[in-house]
């Protein structure tokens, strides 16, 4: 197993180069595409409070199955945001929006609790401003209109969004997505460093030719730099015509 794990370090530091090329290649693409194309994405978001209890009688308490009634409304409110009925009257009353009902619905989300009565509607754009509003318009319209919908009046709008209460993106920055990227660059350089390695079928060193050929390693031809050819030559060339070299040769009677 140990010898395993030493191979595989071995092809991967054989093929580093590779994989450093290729996070480069993937963090660079990643970069240019979040200042080329990418924008900021802002959320805004509003509060209402779904209420199904009678308060005409000050001295009433509440009552708890009245409560669990309230939380039942929360599903269908949340549905019911979603819907034509409400985006529809959205995008008529504010054309300043310039969106249909179906693109408004993208924009928008709504979150509930199941022990909270409070529905958060939240908004994006690319704008903290235009959140803002079309959370608030939203809020205003569904409020209008649920009445007429379900013959209830049990919504009241908790906290309207304010634009300098959401300056900051909700969008993933440019570091995120080069380590995303990062992330990506080594499984896919990892994964190709191996295959190459699998279907590379040549010889490159003594162990290959004892583990593949099983024969013994007779000779071994050093590879050399192009610094140290150029260095030999260049001592054969100082070196004095006079110069020999003697070869003894011994005889036997």
């Amino acid at each position: 197993m140990e010898s395993d794990m030493r191979e595989y370090f071995k092809v991967l530091l054989r093929r580093s180069w590779f994989i450093a090329l290729m996070a480069i290649l993937f963090c660079g693409a990643a970069a240019a595409y979040h200042v080329m194309y990418s924008k900021p994405v802002y959320q805004a978001s509003t509060k209402l409070i779904v209420n199904n209890i009678d308060r005409t009688n000050e001295d009433r308490s509440a009552d708890f199955n009245q409560v669990n009634l309230s939380l039942l409304y929360l599903e269908t409110y949340k549905e019911i945001i979603g819907t034509p009925a409400i985006m529809g009257k959205v995008a008529a009353l504010h054309p300043e929006f310039g969106k249909t009902a179906k693109q408004l619905t993208e924009q928008v989300d709504v979150s509930t609790s199941a022990k909270s009565q409070v529905v958060t509607l939240s908004a994006t754009d690319y704008s903290p401003e235009e959140a803002s509003r079309l959370a608030n318009a939203v809020a205003e319209v569904f409020k209008q209109e649920i009445s007429k919908i379900m013959n209830v009046n049990n919504v009241t709008i908790l906290s309207e969004a304010q634009p300098e209460e959401f300056s900051a993106p909700v969008s993933k920055g440019i570091v995120y997505k080069m380590a995303i990227a990062f992330v990506l660059s080594l499984m896919i350089s990892i994964g190709a460093v191996f295959l190459w390695e699998y279907l590379d079928d040549t010889i490159k060193s003594e162990e290959d030719i004892a583990k593949h050929l099983r024969q013994p390693t007779l000779v071994v031809i050093r590879q050399m730099k192009r610094a140290e050819i150029k260095k030999d030559h260049r001592r054969s060339k100082k070196r004095s015509p006079g110069d020999s070299v003697s070869v003894g040769v011994n005889h036997q009677a």
